[in-house]
């Protein structure tokens, strides 16, 4: 049977949104800071402050002194999350040819709220495609 991945409460969007971002940031620069994270989400350093101490009671993060390390439970979480944007992301623009902020856009629309089987396919149409350069 499919597993159903119902539209996620408000809640569980903005959570994976700043795991999303967290990681994103934190590859590249090895950590992540509030007035990163602020910039990235578009919301108030103040925001950000209250959201990470969630995350932190939650075992997915460590902030400190203005400082985010996502915890391997959070990088974990935040790495399947990020995989499934990248993939969502690439089958607009690869498979449909969207402009990239557009990929990006749809891609942040859509990504809290599909089943998993549909991302599941998705990704093997882009890997596919990335494979044999199918034009569809």
């Amino acid at each position: 049977m499919t597993k159903v991945r119902h539209v996620l409460p408000a809640k569980g969007r903005r959570r994976e949104d700043y795991l999303k971002h967290i990681y994103a940031i934190q590859k590249s620069k090895g950590y992540a800071r509030v007035k990163d994270l602020s910039r990235a989400l578009n919301v108030s350093s103040a925001s950000v402050i209250e959201f990470a101490r969630k995350l932190e009671s939650d075992g997915l993060i460590r902030y400190d002194g203005g400082v985010i390390v996502l915890t391997e439970k959070g990088k974990a979480m935040a790495e399947k999350i990020y995989e499934r944007f990248l993939c969502l992301k690439d089958f607009f623009q690869v498979i449909l040819g969207l402009p990239e902020r557009e990929a990006i856009e749809n891609a942040c629309y859509l990504e809290h709220g599909l089943t998993e089987k549909a991302i599941e396919r998705m990704c093997e149409m882009v890997n596919k495609y990335k494979e044999k350069k199918i034009n569809y």
